[in-house]
């Protein structure tokens, strides 16, 4: 529930208040709320899980690597921190350079990342938890076939360009500083859009030439990047549209239709075995947090008696010792000389018997009758002298 509320907090955010930042006073109320979410948030991600476990001692060098290793790779710990990073970057740009596009840029990243950790608090719900694998799996899949994709459409947009366009050297407008207005997504966009069935037929033609948004002149689309240059038509291009056309939406398609329902058999086959391990793996993980923002306030005290609690174990009070226990060197009765045994025996020591040679010690049970019979001489020996024998 306060997942929720942050979430609609920061859209009302996102829709109304975001403004140049100068004063305190700029800040609005769904931003405070926002803002403290993130710090209490950040404190638990980041201290308890990264601080916390390089510090601990007792654990070996490569042992924590590896824990940090697991934590930087699992998919809900990168959105977190990536989530971090992208709303600080908003309020530097806010701050410094406020009014301008790009802070409302990064908020609405901001807002998708927190969208979407949202749904790692539905995982523990079965419904939920089995659909969000399968999204999963499949996202997985696609992305590993977008490299497929990706060549076929820089192919045939490359080939669109060099045919509608012909010896077109503006690519990079003012040596590269207008990145807006860069030839390449020009080129990409195209054959992209065309693979949603945006056909774009006539201005393949050349039909918007007429329209007043374009310019033959070389040196007008050159000097001024919002004057589009007009489609010099050829025949080829309505090949090559075919062609890229026939297997983008016919072949390409259908295949990763077929991926998507391989991919879905899996999942349903062994989809209640993974979602009882990813619902595991959140409980676990849960069962030492706080809610958030609750856990600054909460850790303020747990701190206080983890350290009280140290202290009192670091230093335990010494046990008293009776003078009876302790005999020094010169009050400790010798041996004598002879064949004759001798019974080690004491306080907090061991019954031992010891033959003439000193080479053997054997553990006495023996009660006190069986050692009259044996006549030795007893004698007492603590166990830091049993180990000097």
């Amino acid at each position: 529930l306060l997942m929720l509320g942050i979430i609609i907090a920061y859209s009302a955010f996102l829709l109304s208040n975001v403004k140049g930042m100068t004063t305190f006073n700029d800040i609005g109320v769904y931003e405070l709320i926002l803002y403290i979410w993130i710090i209490a948030d950040a404190v638990e991600e980041i201290i308890r899980n990264i601080v916390i476990t390089m510090k601990r001692n007792g654990t070996h060098h490569p042992r924590k690597l590896f824990r940090l290793y697991c934590y930087l790779t699992n998919f809900w710990n990168v959105l977190a921190l990536l989530l971090y990073t992208v709303l600080v970057s908003a309020v530097i740009v806010r701050t410094f350079n406020g009014g301008q596009r790009m802070e409302i840029r990064l908020y609405s990243l901001g807002l998708f990342l927190i969208y979407m950790r949202f749904f790692h608090s539905l995982m523990v719900l079965k419904y939920f938890g089995l659909k969000l694998i399968m999204i999963g799996k499949m996202l997985k899949e696609l992305l590993q076939f977008s490299w497929i994709l990706i060549v076929f459409i820089v192919c045939a947009g490359v080939m669109y360009h060099s045919n509608m366009y012909p010896n077109h050297r503006d690519m990079w407008p003012q040596n590269g500083a207008d990145m807006e207005h860069w030839r390449i997504w020009k080129i990409l966009s195209l054959p992209y859009w065309q693979l949603y069935g945006e056909l774009s037929l006539d201005q393949l033609r050349g039909e918007t030439n007429n329209n007043g948004t374009c310019t033959s002149v070389e040196s007008e689309w050159e000097s001024n990047p919002d004057m589009e240059r007009c489609v010099e038509y050829d025949w080829a291009i309505m090949v090559i549209a075919a062609m890229y056309m026939l297997i983008s939406n016919l072949l390409l398609f259908n295949l990763i239709i077929a991926l998507f329902s391989y991919r879905f058999e899996e999942v349903q086959n062994n989809s209640d075995r993974l979602w009882k391990y990813q619902r595991f793996a959140i409980i676990r993980d849960y069962s030492t947090r706080f809610p958030v923002p609750l856990n600054v306030l909460l850790h303020i005290p747990i701190s206080i008696y983890n350290c009280n609690k140290k202290k009192t174990t670091s230093n335990p009070k010494r046990p008293i010792v009776s003078k009876s226990h302790v005999h020094s060197d010169q009050e400790r009765p010798m041996a004598p000389r002879g064949n004759q045994n001798i019974i080690a025996a004491g306080s907090h020591s061991t019954p031992v018997m010891v033959n003439e040679s000193g080479d053997e010690i054997i553990a006495s049970n023996q009660n006190h009758s069986d050692r009259a019979e044996l006549d030795p001489t007893t004698v007492t020996i603590p166990d830091r002298r049993l180990r000097e024998f």
